[in-house]
């Protein structure tokens, strides 16, 4: 197991003295050395040069004991730590309790978690540090063990005068007051004090800010002894946690994935072993807000128990559930801000939904999650339900949805989350494993969903078309065959390996094996992976110009239906212009964005597009491939037809008689921002693929003259020329012209844009006499105008 060990560190420091210095106000400062801890003559002799306990703490002082003993006393908080806490590692959170502005709601967690430590100093002082796990050596008896310790000293964060030992002589107490109403790490300065609880295994401290927050700090004891650690794969998406290994021969990062920890009971392991369900010692709980509107209480106990069957393929029954929150009349004791316990928040705000985690750092246990749901996930979920699913489910045609509808769009929304909570990242590429017309195979979809996990970004099936049938839940993402996979993979028990390292090699095989299957695939969708056009956000399917077509074909339907869809009585029409800019992504003051611009998005993905798989050594699969030149064809020339084609589906002139939008704004918006995309982000990556694959490769130039062929077509057809189309152009000339001998673009692109813009002048000479429209004609001689000037031709 990769850790440091306090015994280790505190038996190097005995040998040496080490001397550790902080910097403060830009000084270098020499402070304490960490010694023995006393004996007890000398623990007696510091003890006479303090007060008594009794003198110190009164008999009407406020008691509330837990690993930590703390007490009240007057506007005096103090900790006793008994010696047997020296050197436990404790996790600190701060949460939210209370707020008065959105900008801080409550439930929310403050800052990152810390790790800190309390231990002996010189004579009667207390040390606070946090230590550090990122550069540990994989065996602490190895010979390195020693020079890392050195290099890996913990950083001191304060220190504390003893100012009475217990009666025992066997804990000390501490004043914590000013430290915790002044310091960052109990969630900033300026603060008063309004509770301190002990419990077992944490210690909850309420107290308000200057900001007039109030804010709940949870210190939550480490288990003595961690759970065992598993190494990270890259082929399967788990949160994780990582190290710096050094070795003999070198130095190696060390993952750690982050799970809870599942164990049989004692009796039970045999059972276990023989591949029998068992309950696990201690289950997961997730207990429910109890400020959360009654009616969505049955919806979020579901989004739990959704993942109980998952549990069961790692040998786990009754492993996960939901539950009420006791009143305070049923335990008086319990709070929603206590650390010990996981929860789902509920915040009357206008935020999304989050669910950060509270781990162990030396094993990468998951401790403890909050997920956070706001009231206003409502609307999201409402408008992207409304404008994917509202052509094949009626129930989606209202703005305001039946609770039934709602509550079960709360439950998808929430079982996402709880995979987040077990320690699944976002799988972006699961979608990308379904063949296109099987999200419109109803005995398919039925039987498997549109995505094969959950934990995608794949909202709900707009692919299906309302002749399909396919309707419902059966629109719902659901869990999939990769999120049961990742749960096996991370959760099933191996005791016959004792360590780690001795797994990894069969969890290794076990995974290749299994990826043979390619449903289970997991891909990224952070930017260390913004070129594979299979792992997107809220895309369908294994081809997205397909998928795209699909869902415009659905959005053709939509827009006719928005006025009547969207009309509630004796309301006016900010709702319809709310949807419509959904659907359209258009926005007066940004970048496009919305339905129809995620399915162009989706698409120009593809061009310049490089594969990027997850493999290990023993894999023969490259892990980077370039998309086929073919493919890439195909989306432009999917651009070609639903975006630089004017879409005069979206500019419906009712609705916009209604809402008030610009539509040669709008299309406007759309194509120039999209063809600033393809032109400096794609045009690039061609060139990467020309030098890789060769005559293979989908060239910048054969890219040019595909848009050409599209933007440029009324000069072959001698049709007129629109004022969508005018504008368009205009922009394809700019773009052009701009890259010859610029030095942001590259000596070979600004060659093939002289080129290209030379062959279209010629072009355009050509159509100037035929054309027959003034508007067209005048146009043309501007654009030939503009070539001219940029070729320097007279």
């Amino acid at each position: 197991m990769l850790k440091i060990t306090h015994s280790g560190f505190i038996n190097y420091a005995l040998k040496k003295y080490i001397i550790i210095k902080i910097r403060i106000s830009s000084a270098l400062l020499m402070i304490f050395l960490i010694t023995t801890l006393p004996a007890s003559a000398q623990q007696e002799k510091l003890a006479g040069q303090l007060v008594s306990f009794n003198k110190l703490i009164s008999s009407g002082a406020k008691i509330s004991r837990g690993f930590f003993t703390t007490y009240h006393q007057n506007d005096k908080f103090y900790f006793e730590i008994p010696d047997s806490m020296l050197g436990r590692d404790i996790v600190v959170v701060n949460r939210v309790v209370k707020a008065v502005a959105e900008t801080i709601v409550t439930g929310d967690q403050l800052n990152d978690q810390k790790v800190i430590r309390f231990d002996k100093s010189v004579k009667n002082k207390l040390i606070l540090y946090a230590p550090s796990y990122k550069s540990v050596p994989k065996d602490t008896s190895s010979g390195i063990y020693s020079a890392i310790s050195r290099s890996n000293l913990p950083a001191i964060i304060t220190t504390f005068d003893v100012k009475a030992y217990t009666q025992n002589l066997h804990g000390s107490v501490i004043d914590v007051t000013a430290f915790i109403t002044n310091n960052e790490l109990f969630g900033g300065a300026d603060s008063l004090i309004t509770s301190v609880k002990a419990f077992s295994d944490n210690i909850e401290i309420q107290a308000l800010k200057t900001n007039s927050s109030e804010v709940n700090t949870s210190l939550l004891l480490l288990p003595k002894v961690p759970m065992q650690a598993r190494y990270f794969d890259d082929r399967i998406g788990y949160f994780n946690t990582s190290a710096i290994n050094f070795e003999v021969n070198g130095i190696n990062e060390v993952k750690l994935i982050r799970r809870r920890r599942l164990e049989p009971k004692a009796e039970d392991w045999d059972k276990y072993k023989h591949g029998e369900l068992v309950e696990p010692k201690k289950p997961i709980v997730f207990y429910i807000d109890p400020a959360t509107p009654k009616k969505w209480i049955p919806y979020l106990i579901q989004g739990v128990n959704d993942w109980q069957p998952v549990l069961e393929k790692a040998g786990f029954k009754n492993a996960i559930f939901g539950k009420i929150a006791p009143t305070p009349l049923e335990d008086s004791t319990w709070s929603l801000q206590d650390a010990a316990h996981s929860a789902i928040v509920y915040k009357p705000s206008t935020g999304d939904v989050n669910a950060p985690n509270i781990y162990d750092p030396r094993s990468g246990e998951l401790l403890e999650s909050h997920i956070n749901w706001a009231h206003g996930i409502m609307k999201v979920i409402h408008d992207t339900y409304f404008i994917q699913a509202a052509v094949n489910d009626p129930k989606a045609r209202h703005m305001n949805f039946d609770d039934e509808l709602m509550g079960q769009l709360i439950r998808v929304i929430i079982s996402h989350e709880i995979g987040h909570t077990l320690g699944l990242l976002h799988n972006m590429g699961a979608s990308s494993t379904v063949p296109v017309e099987k999200l419109r195979d109803k005995v398919y979809v039925e039987e498997h969903g549109h995505t094969p996990s959950i934990m995608d970004y794949s909202r709900f099936n707009y692919v299906a078309q309302p002749e399909d049938g396919i309707t419902g839940k059966d629109l719902f993402p659901r869990i999939g065959d990769y999120d049961q996979w990742a749960i096996e993979w991370g959760y099933r028990l191996f005791p016959q390996f004792k360590t780690p390292a001795e797994e990894q090699n069969y969890l290794a095989e076990w995974a290749s094996e299994k990826l043979k299957n390619p449903s289970l695939i997991y891909l990224k969708g952070d930017d260390s992976n913004e070129n594979d056009p299979r792992a997107q956000k809220e895309d369908l399917g294994d081809n997205a110009m397909k998928a795209g077509e699909y869902g415009i074909k659905n959005l053709q339907r939509l827009v006719p239906n928005l006025i009547n869809w969207t009309k509630e009585p004796n309301k006016n029409f900010t709702d319809l212009t709310n949807m419509y800019h959904e659907i359209i992504g258009y926005t007066p003051n940004g970048n496009p964005f919305g339905q129809y611009v995620n399915y162009i998005e989706h698409v120009l993905k593809n061009i310049g597009g490089i594969y990027n798989t997850p493999r290990v050594a023993n894999d023969t699969i490259a892990v980077y491939q370039y998309v086929p030149k073919m493919k890439q064809k195909e989306a432009v020339a999917f651009l070609n037809k639903y975006l630089f084609a004017t879409p005069y589906w979206l500019l419906d002139k009712d609705v916009l008689a209604r809402t008030g939008d610009n539509p040669l704004l709008i299309v406007g918006t759309l194509q120039n921002v999209m063809f600033n995309k393809l032109i400096n982000t794609k045009l690039d990556l061609t060139f990467r693929a020309e030098a890789s694959l060769g005559d293979e490769a989908y060239t910048a130039n054969e890219l040019l003259n595909d848009l050409k062929l599209g933007i440029w077509s009324e000069l072959i057809n001698n049709k007129p020329i629109t004022i969508y189309r005018r504008s368009l152009q205009k922009t394809y000339i700019y773009f052009l012209t701009s890259m010859l001998g610029n030095p942001q673009y590259s000596k070979d692109l600004s060659c093939i844009a002289r080129e290209n813009l030379e062959i279209l002048r010629k072009d355009i000479s050509i159509a100037i006499p035929k054309t027959t429209n003034q508007s067209s004609k005048a146009h043309l001689n501007e654009v030939a105008r503009r070539i001219d000037k940029a070729l320097k031709i007279n």
